[in-house]
């Protein structure tokens, strides 16, 4: 899978607050205005995006030329531009980028849109051979510099020192120019600009950039480089042919091509070989920083380092080449102050001998390159470009400094460059047009020599007409359609892509006209060859609305009168048309009413009810459940309900009725009569009257004395023994009923024993029960003919009976007694 990496650098600023942002890996595509990645958390519009291209070159893999460029693919190259949108995964840049760059061996590096800024110490993250290695700082107006931008060592790596099997042959040469990992007679080579070939791994030759490695045995490794060379490792020399030399050392990476539009990492040296330790490796080489603002000063203090990583000294082994110094660029109109920059390479490692050996230094990086644009004649500088200083040995009696030495890195340098930039950016007076807008475009671009603009699709339907600051976009009803305006800028000979900006003409609403038709109480209203319209609103003119995307409404008005009908369609691009017109006015309101005075009593109620209704219908319909008739159409019918309970009667209107009142009920509730009953009893020479009435509420007493109550179960005294016609009227919820019945107060023996209370039976006459009081109870009843009949203790029944005599016979404290009757 191809891999790029973005790596947002965390900045200082002492003008704006900077957010935390972070590094980013797996970009998918990147095109000349859109960048696909991965993940975008941390990125915003308007940021600054530096796209980086570090490796990918092609070199020769074997021979003499191993390691050489054949193809630079890109390797270098770099661009500066912003960020003018973010799309999901998608970051849409400007101006677009001019160069072809390979993902997996690029990296982006964003920092955030600041205005003025001013930066301290600040320190680039390694590369690790995917990202980092860069610092990046921009400006929309200043960048003030007031301490130390460090990349130093922080660009391609060195090659790792490895420990060797003390297995060298005297008798072989070890003059190949590659080896494959694992190999005692090699070691690793530093890191550049081309990828390392599997199987070659090791050796002597460079690595583009990179310094070779020292071929057995102990020979020093190579010094890296940037666009001037790094220096040779020195030889291993002895003083018997018996023992192994390492007359092979790592050579210096190749300068890489000078164009100003590439800049480099430095090369890492390459490892010296060593058996005897593992800590022989070569030196980083130097990052690069980037500075990008209209105006750049360094303030006294002010510095930038990107110095190569000397190789690692020894003592007994092959030493490591120095890693060659990175780059500084620094893109800005006018830079001023007074600046420090160190460019120097990494020096080459030191052996340590004893003093019958005379091991191989480590060969020194080269210098890096300094690349600055156009006015910086208020700059006072003081750079240093120099190469590294070739390793040295110590300790050594039997070789000369001139034996076989190992080489200083070349001396790097500046360049001036014309960086004219330009930054695309125009505005549109709105996204969504009308028929007969007229779209206003502000071009605001910079840094260009001259504009050109593109509208696709193409059309009739717009006109546009150059102004002062860009241009107009005169909109027809012909245009309906989505476009896009985009910017291509000219500067120096080249032509960057520029910001694609879209608007949008909509259809306007319109419509022929409205129509509103009578339907009974309801009006329908259709809109004619509506069209353009996101929703309409029908207003019928009574406080009521509807709001749809139908032609079509239909409202049913609940009161009289004329109403003017409003239809709006709503367009959210293009405003809205409104239409109205008034129908015809509804007919009088249909309204559905009973009269009836009280729809309440006892059965056979008997109600008239009367249809007082109003306003148009055709026909009229009674419902009277449970009563007779079940149903009429008279206007005021008669029924009768001869059950008690509570029904509902419903009159119905039909027929061109107008509106929605068009049926009412009326309550009708026959209650349960009354039914008038007591008893009655004596005590005390009293009688107590129970009442034994169904369905009452009242209850009213005459006791045929001139006396009354309204007492439920009164008890009254009779001012003298006689018989009475006792009179008791009860009242129900709506009727009443009314019962008579003679009470006599007559006592019907007496004891003669003065210790023996009276016996009583009453009521004699009697028109059914008769009762007896006292200390008596009945123990039989005979007709006058002497048959027995049925009976109770106190009570006997007569009522079934024909009228006539009858005797009751008593068992009483002093025998049997029987008493006449008269059943009347």
């Amino acid at each position: 899978m191809l891999r790029v990496a973005v790596l947002l650098v965390l900045l200082t600023s002492l003008s704006s607050s900077l957010r935390a942002q972070q590094v980013y890996l797996e970009p998918l595509r990147i095109g000349s205005s859109v960048l696909t990645v991965t993940a975008i958390q941390g990125v915003a519009v308007g940021d600054a995006l530096l796209v980086y291209q570090f490796g990918g070159a092609r070199a020769t893999e074997s021979g003499a030329n191993a390691g050489k460029v054949v193809d630079y693919l890109g390797a270098g190259q770099y661009e500066v531009t912003r960020i003018t949108r973010i799309s999901g995964d998608s970051l849409f840049v400007s101006p677009g980028l001019t160069h072809t760059y390979l993902p997996a061996y690029t990296q982006l590096v964003v920092d955030a849109r600041v205005e003025a800024r001013t930066v301290g110490n600040l320190t680039a993250p390694d590369f690790d051979g995917r990202t980092g290695g860069i610092l990046f700082l921009t400006a929309t107006e200043h960048l003030r510099v007031t301490g130390l931008l460090d990349a130093a060592g922080r660009g391609f790596r060195g090659g790792r020192g490895v420990q060797k099997s003390d297995d060298c042959i005297f008798l072989s040469a070890s003059d190949d120019y590659t080896y494959a990992d694992g190999s005692f007679e090699g070691t690793r080579r530093g890191e550049g600009i081309t990828p390392l070939p599997a199987g070659r791994e090791l050796g002597r030759a460079p690595l583009a950039n990179g310094g070779g490695g020292g071929n057995d045995h102990n020979s020093g490794g190579g010094g890296g480089a940037n666009w001037s060379g790094g220096g040779r490792g020195g030889l291993n020399i002895t003083n018997s042919p018996f023992r192994c030399s390492g007359r092979y050392p790592g050579m210096g990476g190749y300068g890489l091509h000078d164009d100003y539009g590439r800049i480099y990492f430095g090369g890492g040296g390459g490892a010296g070989h060593a058996n005897n330790t593992s800590a022989a490796g070569g030196g980083a080489g130097g990052g690069i920083v980037v500075l990008w603002a209209p105006t750049v000063t360094f303030v006294e203090g002010g510095a930038v380092r990107v110095n190569g990583a000397p190789g690692a000294s020894v003592s007994g082994d092959g030493a490591g080449g120095g890693g060659a110094a990175g780059t500084i660029l620094i893109l800005a109109d006018y830079t001023t102050g007074s600046a420090n920059l160190l460019l120097r390479g990494g020096g080459g490692g030191n052996t340590d001998n004893q003093s019958d050996r005379c091991f191989g230094p480590g060969g020194g990086g080269a210098g890096g390159r300094l690349l600055i644009s156009n006015d910086f004649s208020e700059l006072s500088l003081t750079e240093d470009y120099a190469g590294g200083a070739a390793g040295i040995r110590i300790g050594s009696s039997i070789c000369q400094p001139t034996d076989g030495p190992a080489e200083p890195g070349w001396q790097g340098g500046l360049t001036e460059i014309t960086f004219k930039r330009p930054v695309s950016r125009f505005t549109l007076s709105s996204p969504v047009a009308c028929p007969s807008d007229l779209i206003t475009v502000i071009d605001r671009h910079t840094g260009s020599d001259s504009v050109s603009w593109q509208i696709l699709p193409d059309t009739t339907g717009l006109r546009t007409s150059t102004t002062a600051d860009g241009f107009t976009i005169a909109v027809s009803k012909r245009a309906i359609g989505t476009y896009a305006v985009t910017q291509t800028l000219y500067a120096a000979g080249n032509n960057y892509p520029g910001d694609t900006l879209r608007f949008v003409v909509a259809e306007a609403a319109a419509a022929d006209s409205i129509v509103a038709e009578r339907m009974g109480d309801s009006v329908r209203v259709r809109v004619i060859n509506g069209s353009g319209y996101d929703s309409i609103r029908y207003a019928f003119g009574d406080g009521s609305d509807i709001t749809t995307d139908q032609p079509t409404a239909t409202h049913r008005y609940t009161t009289t009168g004329a109403f003017t009908v409003t239809v709006t369609l709503f367009n959210g691009a293009c405003g809205a048309l409104t239409l109205s017109t008034t129908p015809p006015p509804p007919r009088q309101l249909t309204r559905a009413l009973i009269l009836e005075k009280d729809p309440t009593g006892c059965p056979p109620l008997i109600i008239t009810p009367f249809a007082l209704s109003q306003g148009n219908y055709a026909s009229r319909r009674w419902d009277f459940p449970g009563g007779e008739p079940a149903t009429s159409t008279e206007e005021k019918p008669s029924v009768i309900y001869r059950t008690p309970g509570i029904y509902t009667v419903t009159l119905t209107l039909s027929g061109s009725t107008v509106g929605g009142d068009t049926i009412a009920t009326l309550r009708v509730t026959v209650f349960d009569a009354p039914t008038a009953g007591f008893d009655y009893s004596w005590s005390d020479g009293r009688v107590v009257f129970t009442n034994r009435s169904e369905n009452a509420v009242s209850s009213q007493w005459f006791f045929g004395d001139g006396s009354t109550s309204q007492e439920d179960h009164p008890v009254h005294a009779y001012p003298k023994d006689s018989t009475y016609l006792v009179t008791l009227v009860t009242t129900g919820p709506s009727c009443t009923d009314t019962l008579r019945r003679e009470v006599s107060t007559l006592p019907l023996a007496t004891s003669r024993d003065p210790m023996e209370p009276e016996i009583w039976v009453y009521p004699n006459p009697t028109e059914g029960a008769v009762y007896v009081a006292g200390p008596a109870r009945i123990i039989g009843v005979l007709d006058a003919r002497g048959r027995r009949l049925p009976t109770g203790e106190d009570t006997v029944d007569l009522g079934p009976l024909p009228p006539g005599v009858y005797f009751i016979r008593l068992q009483t404290s002093r025998g049997i007694r029987t008493v006449r009757v008269v059943k009347s």
